[in-house]
């Protein structure tokens, strides 16, 4: 047995211990800390500025939906056919312009709530010093993906049948 016996340590033998070193806690070079506040700072303003340019198109839209006709659809016009994530964007540009009082949400004649333009002398009428005074109402909905699909469903139905009916009146009329 060529390992049968165990090697004696003694302490003598042991190399001497050294004391720890304490660590010390170095700070964040104030340029790496700059250069990673900055980032965020342009990261945000980046947000900031898409956010604004998404509600510069949908208040365009609902100017060209305007000329046509004064109260437009909310349903109509928030709701993307093809997809349900941007039609959940768009109700939120939506409640963006509410809240600024760009546009008002109201209920149309067919008890469905309509978007209308709001002038600039009431938006001023609106934007008093006083919040107390000026009228303001605020709402939750939750709105799921099977909402979306039947609503999609009604709406190309509506269309539809309008097509239709606009098609025999404009038969009639030859």
């Amino acid at each position: 047995m060529l390992f049968a016996s165990r090697p004696v340590v003694s302490e003598e033998c042991a190399p001497p211990l050294k004391p720890k070193k304490e660590r010390i806690k170095r700070a964040k070079d104030e340029k790496e800390a700059a250069v990673v506040l900055t980032n965020r700072q342009n990261q945000d303003a980046d947000e900031e500025i898409s956010v604004a340019k998404e509600l510069d198109k949908v208040r365009k839209s609902l100017r060209r939906a305007w000329k046509e006709n004064p109260s437009v659809d909310f349903y109509s016009f928030v709701i993307d056919p093809h997809d349900f994530a941007t039609t959940v964007e768009n109700m939120f540009y939506v409640s963006f312009l509410v809240k600024d009082g760009r546009v008002r949400l109201s209920l149309g004649e067919n008890g469905l709530p309509v978007l209308l333009h709001v002038s600039n002398e009431e938006r001023e009428r609106l934007h008093v010093e006083d919040r107390s005074i000026a009228e303001t109402h605020q709402a939750i909905f939750s709105f799921t993906y099977d909402m979306w699909e039947e609503m999609v469903n009604a709406i190309n139905e509506r269309r539809a049948a309008n097509a239709q009916s606009s098609h025999a009146n404009s038969g009639e009329a030859t």
